[in-house]
Protein backbone atom coordinates (compact mmCIF):
# COMPACT_ATOMS: atom_id res chain seq x y z
CA UNK A 1 0.00 0.00 0.00
CA UNK A 2 1.14 3.28 -0.80
CA UNK A 3 2.36 5.41 1.94
CA UNK A 4 0.54 8.45 0.80
CA UNK A 5 -2.71 7.10 1.84
CA UNK A 6 -4.21 8.84 5.36
CA UNK A 7 -5.03 5.96 7.48
CA UNK A 8 -6.70 8.30 10.21
CA UNK A 9 -9.45 9.24 7.71
CA UNK A 10 -12.77 8.41 8.79
CA UNK A 11 -14.55 7.59 5.79
CA UNK A 12 -18.35 7.44 6.06
CA UNK A 13 -18.48 4.70 3.88
CA UNK A 14 -15.86 1.68 3.33
CA UNK A 15 -16.85 1.18 -0.82
CA UNK A 16 -18.44 2.99 -2.83
CA UNK A 17 -20.09 2.87 -6.42
CA UNK A 18 -20.63 6.16 -8.85
CA UNK A 19 -22.74 5.36 -12.07
CA UNK A 20 -24.53 7.34 -14.58
CA UNK A 21 -27.40 6.22 -16.52
CA UNK A 22 -29.33 7.36 -18.98
CA UNK A 23 -32.44 5.18 -20.77
CA UNK A 24 -32.21 2.03 -17.69
CA UNK A 25 -35.22 2.68 -15.40
CA UNK A 26 -36.31 -0.42 -15.97
CA UNK A 27 -33.38 -1.72 -15.11
CA UNK A 28 -32.11 0.39 -12.00
CA UNK A 29 -33.80 -1.62 -9.06
CA UNK A 30 -32.07 -5.14 -9.68
CA UNK A 31 -28.74 -3.47 -10.36
CA UNK A 32 -29.48 -1.67 -7.17
CA UNK A 33 -30.92 -4.73 -4.99
CA UNK A 34 -27.87 -6.84 -6.70
CA UNK A 35 -24.83 -4.49 -5.17
CA UNK A 36 -26.52 -4.14 -2.17
CA UNK A 37 -26.87 -7.80 -1.61
CA UNK A 38 -22.86 -8.34 -2.49
CA UNK A 39 -22.10 -5.26 0.15
CA UNK A 40 -21.13 -2.24 -1.12
CA UNK A 41 -21.99 0.77 1.18
CA UNK A 42 -23.55 3.45 -0.99
CA UNK A 43 -23.84 4.21 -5.12
CA UNK A 44 -24.02 7.42 -6.40
CA UNK A 45 -26.56 7.86 -9.10
CA UNK A 46 -26.05 10.28 -11.56
CA UNK A 47 -29.69 10.47 -14.41
CA UNK A 48 -28.62 11.70 -17.90
CA UNK A 49 -33.14 10.76 -19.11
CA UNK A 50 -34.22 14.12 -20.18
CA UNK A 51 -36.87 13.71 -17.41
CA UNK A 52 -35.65 12.16 -14.38
CA UNK A 53 -38.76 11.49 -12.62
CA UNK A 54 -39.08 8.23 -13.95
CA UNK A 55 -35.74 7.02 -13.30
CA UNK A 56 -35.79 8.85 -9.29
CA UNK A 57 -39.23 6.89 -8.92
CA UNK A 58 -37.71 3.35 -10.09
CA UNK A 59 -35.02 3.75 -7.70
CA UNK A 60 -36.90 4.71 -4.65
CA UNK A 61 -39.06 1.61 -5.39
CA UNK A 62 -36.24 -0.64 -4.73
CA UNK A 63 -36.39 -1.99 -1.01
CA UNK A 64 -32.96 -1.25 -0.31
CA UNK A 65 -32.16 1.46 2.45
CA UNK A 66 -32.33 5.33 1.39
CA UNK A 67 -29.13 5.78 2.71
CA UNK A 68 -27.76 3.29 0.46
CA UNK A 69 -27.81 6.13 -2.69
CA UNK A 70 -27.72 9.32 -4.00
CA UNK A 71 -29.50 10.82 -6.87
CA UNK A 72 -28.42 13.71 -8.63
CA UNK A 73 -29.91 14.92 -12.25
CA UNK A 74 -27.51 15.72 -14.98
CA UNK A 75 -29.59 17.26 -18.05
CA UNK A 76 -26.52 17.43 -20.16
CA UNK A 77 -26.49 13.92 -22.79
CA UNK A 78 -23.54 12.25 -22.89
CA UNK A 79 -21.18 13.85 -20.55
CA UNK A 80 -20.18 10.74 -18.72
CA UNK A 81 -16.80 12.10 -18.12
CA UNK A 82 -18.26 15.15 -16.52
CA UNK A 83 -20.75 13.74 -14.46
CA UNK A 84 -18.48 11.48 -13.08
CA UNK A 85 -15.71 13.83 -11.86
CA UNK A 86 -18.24 15.76 -10.27
CA UNK A 87 -19.60 13.07 -8.08
CA UNK A 88 -15.95 12.25 -7.82
CA UNK A 89 -15.42 15.28 -5.20
CA UNK A 90 -18.30 13.99 -2.87
CA UNK A 91 -17.35 10.55 -3.10
CA UNK A 92 -13.67 11.11 -2.46
CA UNK A 93 -14.64 12.40 0.82
CA UNK A 94 -17.03 9.79 1.86
CA UNK A 95 -15.80 6.45 0.65
CA UNK A 96 -12.35 4.57 1.34
CA UNK A 97 -13.27 2.32 -2.13
CA UNK A 98 -14.62 4.02 -5.20
CA UNK A 99 -15.48 2.09 -8.28
CA UNK A 100 -16.85 3.11 -11.91
CA UNK A 101 -19.85 0.87 -12.98
CA UNK A 102 -23.01 1.00 -15.19
CA UNK A 103 -26.38 -0.58 -15.09
CA UNK A 104 -24.89 -3.37 -17.10
CA UNK A 105 -22.42 -4.21 -14.92
CA UNK A 106 -22.87 -7.11 -12.33
CA UNK A 107 -19.39 -7.45 -10.00
CA UNK A 108 -19.39 -11.52 -9.43
CA UNK A 109 -17.39 -12.00 -6.55
CA UNK A 110 -16.80 -14.92 -6.88
CA UNK A 111 -16.37 -17.63 -3.94
CA UNK A 112 -16.31 -14.05 -1.20
CA UNK A 113 -18.99 -13.46 0.90
CA UNK A 114 -19.44 -9.55 -0.24
CA UNK A 115 -17.20 -7.15 -1.45
CA UNK A 116 -15.27 -6.33 1.95
CA UNK A 117 -14.43 -10.00 2.23
CA UNK A 118 -12.80 -9.87 -0.94
CA UNK A 119 -10.96 -6.42 -0.44
CA UNK A 120 -9.64 -7.64 2.83
CA UNK A 121 -8.65 -11.12 1.84
CA UNK A 122 -5.59 -9.17 -0.46
CA UNK A 123 -4.42 -7.84 3.43
CA UNK A 124 -4.18 -4.08 2.69
CA UNK A 125 -1.33 -4.45 0.51
CA UNK A 126 -3.21 -2.61 -2.76
CA UNK A 127 -4.35 0.52 -3.95
CA UNK A 128 -6.25 -0.43 -6.66
CA UNK A 129 -7.90 -4.05 -8.40
CA UNK A 130 -8.41 -4.52 -11.81
CA UNK A 131 -11.59 -6.65 -12.78
CA UNK A 132 -11.65 -7.91 -16.09
CA UNK A 133 -15.44 -8.00 -18.50
CA UNK A 134 -17.01 -11.21 -19.35
CA UNK A 135 -19.56 -10.67 -21.51
CA UNK A 136 -23.16 -11.66 -22.20
CA UNK A 137 -25.00 -11.80 -25.21
CA UNK A 138 -28.09 -11.34 -26.63
CA UNK A 139 -29.26 -14.85 -25.61
CA UNK A 140 -30.99 -15.15 -28.91
CA UNK A 141 -33.58 -12.25 -27.91
CA UNK A 142 -34.25 -9.96 -31.02
CA UNK A 143 -36.25 -7.61 -28.32
CA UNK A 144 -35.03 -7.34 -24.65
CA UNK A 145 -37.70 -9.43 -22.71
CA UNK A 146 -39.21 -7.59 -19.74
CA UNK A 147 -38.10 -8.29 -16.17
CA UNK A 148 -35.11 -9.53 -14.54
CA UNK A 149 -31.56 -8.98 -16.45
CA UNK A 150 -30.02 -11.66 -14.53
CA UNK A 151 -32.50 -14.14 -14.59
CA UNK A 152 -33.27 -13.81 -18.43
CA UNK A 153 -29.34 -13.93 -19.93
CA UNK A 154 -27.77 -17.08 -19.77
CA UNK A 155 -25.11 -17.00 -22.86
CA UNK A 156 -21.86 -15.49 -22.40
CA UNK A 157 -18.01 -15.40 -24.38
CA UNK A 158 -15.90 -18.45 -23.67
CA UNK A 159 -13.14 -15.42 -22.31
CA UNK A 160 -12.71 -12.52 -20.61
CA UNK A 161 -12.65 -9.15 -22.37
CA UNK A 162 -9.20 -7.43 -21.85
CA UNK A 163 -11.84 -4.50 -21.03
CA UNK A 164 -11.36 -3.72 -17.74
CA UNK A 165 -13.21 -1.70 -14.62
CA UNK A 166 -12.07 -1.12 -11.20
CA UNK A 167 -12.05 -0.48 -7.57
CA UNK A 168 -9.46 1.92 -6.08
CA UNK A 169 -8.72 3.96 -2.67
CA UNK A 170 -10.43 7.11 -3.12
CA UNK A 171 -7.79 9.18 -2.11
CA UNK A 172 -5.76 8.32 -5.08
CA UNK A 173 -8.16 9.33 -7.97
CA UNK A 174 -7.45 13.11 -7.43
CA UNK A 175 -8.42 15.36 -10.35
CA UNK A 176 -4.61 15.86 -11.20
CA UNK A 177 -3.70 12.23 -11.81
CA UNK A 178 -7.26 12.04 -13.91
CA UNK A 179 -6.06 14.66 -16.16
CA UNK A 180 -3.02 12.94 -16.88
CA UNK A 181 -3.82 9.51 -17.70
CA UNK A 182 -5.99 8.04 -20.87
CA UNK A 183 -8.90 5.48 -18.95
CA UNK A 184 -8.80 7.60 -15.69
CA UNK A 185 -12.78 6.54 -15.37
CA UNK A 186 -13.52 3.73 -18.24
CA UNK A 187 -10.84 1.09 -17.59
CA UNK A 188 -7.72 1.36 -15.90
CA UNK A 189 -5.14 3.79 -14.39
CA UNK A 190 -1.78 4.97 -16.39
CA UNK A 191 1.69 4.36 -15.14
CA UNK A 192 2.12 8.45 -15.98
CA UNK A 193 -0.26 9.22 -13.28
CA UNK A 194 -0.42 6.19 -11.08
CA UNK A 195 3.16 4.82 -10.97
CA UNK A 196 3.85 4.33 -7.24
CA UNK A 197 0.33 2.81 -6.45
CA UNK A 198 0.37 -0.90 -6.42
CA UNK A 199 -2.25 -2.14 -8.79
CA UNK A 200 -3.29 -6.01 -9.04
CA UNK A 201 -5.83 -8.16 -11.02
CA UNK A 202 -8.68 -9.71 -9.23
CA UNK A 203 -6.30 -13.05 -8.41
CA UNK A 204 -3.57 -10.02 -6.94
CA UNK A 205 -0.83 -10.59 -9.92
CA UNK A 206 0.78 -6.88 -10.74
CA UNK A 207 -0.81 -5.38 -14.03
CA UNK A 208 0.32 -1.77 -13.10
CA UNK A 209 1.32 -1.87 -16.68
CA UNK A 210 -1.61 -3.10 -18.09
CA UNK A 211 -3.24 -0.48 -19.67
CA UNK A 212 -0.30 0.71 -21.13
CA UNK A 213 -0.43 0.78 -25.12
CA UNK A 214 -4.47 0.00 -24.69
CA UNK A 215 -5.21 -2.51 -25.93
CA UNK A 216 -1.90 -4.59 -27.49
CA UNK A 217 0.09 -5.10 -24.23
CA UNK A 218 -3.66 -5.63 -22.10
CA UNK A 219 -4.13 -8.81 -24.62
CA UNK A 220 -0.47 -9.75 -24.34
CA UNK A 221 -0.76 -9.73 -20.71
CA UNK A 222 -4.43 -11.29 -20.17
CA UNK A 223 -3.12 -13.91 -22.63
CA UNK A 224 -0.54 -15.24 -20.26
CA UNK A 225 -2.98 -15.61 -17.09
CA UNK A 226 -4.97 -18.49 -16.87
CA UNK A 227 -8.52 -17.67 -18.34
CA UNK A 228 -9.88 -20.32 -15.75
CA UNK A 229 -8.35 -19.15 -12.38
CA UNK A 230 -8.98 -15.42 -13.08
CA UNK A 231 -12.58 -16.66 -14.18
CA UNK A 232 -13.40 -18.17 -10.76
CA UNK A 233 -12.16 -14.68 -9.35
CA UNK A 234 -14.15 -11.97 -9.48
CA UNK A 235 -14.77 -10.15 -12.21
CA UNK A 236 -17.41 -8.27 -14.50
CA UNK A 237 -20.50 -9.99 -15.96
CA UNK A 238 -20.98 -7.31 -18.45
CA UNK A 239 -24.81 -7.48 -20.29
CA UNK A 240 -23.78 -4.81 -22.80
CA UNK A 241 -26.15 -6.90 -25.55
CA UNK A 242 -29.18 -7.40 -24.21
CA UNK A 243 -31.24 -8.28 -27.33
CA UNK A 244 -30.32 -7.99 -31.28
CA UNK A 245 -31.87 -4.61 -31.26
CA UNK A 246 -29.63 -3.19 -28.94
CA UNK A 247 -26.91 -2.85 -31.71
CA UNK A 248 -29.17 0.25 -32.79
CA UNK A 249 -30.56 1.20 -29.01
CA UNK A 250 -27.00 1.42 -27.15
CA UNK A 251 -26.33 3.61 -30.56
CA UNK A 252 -28.94 5.81 -30.20
CA UNK A 253 -28.59 6.56 -26.51
CA UNK A 254 -25.47 7.65 -26.72
CA UNK A 255 -25.39 9.85 -29.96
CA UNK A 256 -24.25 12.83 -27.83
CA UNK A 257 -21.50 11.33 -27.02
CA UNK A 258 -18.62 10.01 -28.70
CA UNK A 259 -18.42 6.03 -27.86
CA UNK A 260 -16.83 5.14 -31.00
CA UNK A 261 -17.35 1.31 -30.35
CA UNK A 262 -21.62 1.55 -30.18
CA UNK A 263 -21.67 3.54 -33.73
CA UNK A 264 -19.28 0.83 -35.04
CA UNK A 265 -22.05 -1.99 -33.65
CA UNK A 266 -23.98 -0.19 -35.88
CA UNK A 267 -22.14 0.64 -39.02
CA UNK A 268 -21.40 -3.17 -38.89
CA UNK A 269 -25.39 -4.07 -38.51
CA UNK A 270 -26.10 -1.72 -41.38
CA UNK A 271 -23.53 -3.14 -44.31
CA UNK A 272 -25.08 -6.64 -43.06
CA UNK A 273 -27.81 -5.30 -44.77
CA UNK A 274 -29.71 -5.28 -41.49
CA UNK A 275 -29.35 -8.47 -40.86
CA UNK A 276 -30.03 -9.38 -37.52
CA UNK A 277 -29.26 -13.08 -37.64
CA UNK A 278 -25.41 -12.06 -37.75
CA UNK A 279 -25.56 -10.48 -33.96
CA UNK A 280 -23.46 -12.61 -31.37
CA UNK A 281 -25.77 -14.71 -29.60
CA UNK A 282 -23.41 -15.89 -26.62
CA UNK A 283 -21.35 -19.19 -26.69
CA UNK A 284 -21.53 -20.61 -23.46
CA UNK A 285 -24.19 -21.21 -21.22
CA UNK A 286 -23.94 -19.68 -18.26
CA UNK A 287 -26.54 -19.21 -15.22
CA UNK A 288 -24.70 -18.35 -12.58
CA UNK A 289 -25.90 -14.71 -11.01
CA UNK A 290 -29.16 -16.60 -12.54
CA UNK A 291 -29.27 -19.55 -9.30
CA UNK A 292 -28.01 -16.41 -7.27
CA UNK A 293 -30.81 -14.18 -8.06
CA UNK A 294 -33.47 -16.81 -7.65
CA UNK A 295 -31.60 -17.75 -4.71
CA UNK A 296 -32.11 -14.45 -2.71
CA UNK A 297 -35.55 -13.76 -4.46
CA UNK A 298 -33.12 -10.52 -5.85
CA UNK A 299 -35.99 -7.92 -6.36
CA UNK A 300 -36.47 -6.67 -10.69
CA UNK A 301 -38.65 -3.97 -11.62
CA UNK A 302 -41.68 -5.52 -12.57
CA UNK A 303 -42.38 -2.61 -15.23
CA UNK A 304 -45.20 -3.29 -18.17
CA UNK A 305 -46.36 -6.36 -16.13
CA UNK A 306 -50.01 -4.89 -16.12
CA UNK A 307 -49.33 -2.53 -19.22
CA UNK A 308 -52.62 -3.51 -21.61
CA UNK A 309 -52.03 -0.59 -24.22
CA UNK A 310 -50.55 2.50 -24.95
CA UNK A 311 -51.33 4.68 -27.71
CA UNK A 312 -48.37 7.35 -28.75
CA UNK A 313 -47.99 10.05 -31.53
CA UNK A 314 -45.48 9.36 -34.35
CA UNK A 315 -43.92 11.61 -36.98
CA UNK A 316 -41.58 10.42 -39.92
CA UNK A 317 -41.46 12.16 -43.12
CA UNK A 318 -44.82 11.35 -44.60
CA UNK A 319 -46.99 11.40 -42.15
CA UNK A 320 -47.94 12.43 -38.60
CA UNK A 321 -50.18 10.33 -36.56
CA UNK A 322 -51.64 8.31 -33.60
CA UNK A 323 -49.93 4.50 -33.08
CA UNK A 324 -51.96 2.34 -30.83
CA UNK A 325 -49.63 -0.71 -29.24
CA UNK A 326 -51.27 -3.89 -27.68
CA UNK A 327 -48.38 -5.44 -24.84
CA UNK A 328 -50.62 -8.30 -24.59
CA UNK A 329 -50.59 -9.45 -28.57
CA UNK A 330 -47.29 -7.41 -29.37
CA UNK A 331 -49.17 -5.81 -32.38
CA UNK A 332 -49.07 -2.27 -33.54
CA UNK A 333 -51.39 -0.68 -35.64
CA UNK A 334 -51.36 3.04 -37.32
CA UNK A 335 -54.94 4.01 -36.26
CA UNK A 336 -55.23 6.22 -39.44
CA UNK A 337 -54.10 4.72 -41.74
CA UNK A 338 -54.58 0.86 -40.51
CA UNK A 339 -51.55 -0.30 -41.37
CA UNK A 340 -50.16 -2.99 -38.62
CA UNK A 341 -47.12 -5.03 -37.36
CA UNK A 342 -45.07 -6.16 -34.68
CA UNK A 343 -43.30 -3.80 -31.80
CA UNK A 344 -40.85 -3.48 -29.39
CA UNK A 345 -40.96 -0.75 -26.53
CA UNK A 346 -38.29 0.63 -24.87
CA UNK A 347 -39.72 3.78 -23.24
CA UNK A 348 -37.90 6.36 -25.25
CA UNK A 349 -37.76 4.39 -28.28
CA UNK A 350 -39.84 2.45 -30.66
CA UNK A 351 -38.89 -0.32 -33.10
CA UNK A 352 -42.29 -1.23 -35.77
CA UNK A 353 -41.46 -4.21 -37.72
CA UNK A 354 -44.36 -3.18 -40.03
CA UNK A 355 -46.23 -6.23 -42.30
CA UNK A 356 -45.80 -4.79 -45.28
CA UNK A 357 -43.33 -1.94 -44.85
CA UNK A 358 -40.03 -2.12 -43.89
CA UNK A 359 -38.61 -1.91 -40.13
CA UNK A 360 -39.14 1.69 -38.72
CA UNK A 361 -37.53 3.05 -35.65
CA UNK A 362 -39.08 5.90 -33.57
CA UNK A 363 -37.44 8.11 -30.77
CA UNK A 364 -39.21 10.13 -28.48
CA UNK A 365 -38.09 14.33 -28.93
CA UNK A 366 -40.58 16.36 -26.94
CA UNK A 367 -43.65 14.24 -26.48
CA UNK A 368 -43.44 13.07 -29.79
CA UNK A 369 -41.84 9.33 -31.77
CA UNK A 370 -40.32 10.66 -34.73
CA UNK A 371 -38.25 8.11 -37.77
CA UNK A 372 -34.83 7.76 -37.09
CA UNK A 373 -32.63 7.50 -40.51
CA UNK A 374 -30.07 5.21 -39.28
CA UNK A 375 -27.69 6.10 -41.62
CA UNK A 376 -27.72 9.27 -39.94
CA UNK A 377 -26.41 8.37 -36.50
Amino acid sequence: MNNILDSSINYKFYSSIICCARWEKNYIGEWLAYYHEIGFDHVYLICNDDDPSAFFQSVKATPVPENFYSLKFWPNKGEQYNMYIDTLQQARAETAWVAFFDVDEFLDVGFFSNIKNYIEFHANDIDCIYFNWLNYKTSNFRSRPYGSVLRQYVYRDKELNAHTKYLCRSVFLTDERIGKSTFPIHHGLSRSAWGELKIVNAVGDDWSDYVEDFPHQSHRILKAVDQAVLMAAPHIKHYHMRSEEDVILRCLRSTASNFIGQKNYLKDFLSSGNDFSKIDKGDVYDDRLKHFAEAKNLYFDPYYQNQKQLIIQARNEFWEGNIYLDFVTGRVKHIEHGTVGNFSYHDEVVFVYWDNYPIEIFIKENGIFKSVDLNSV
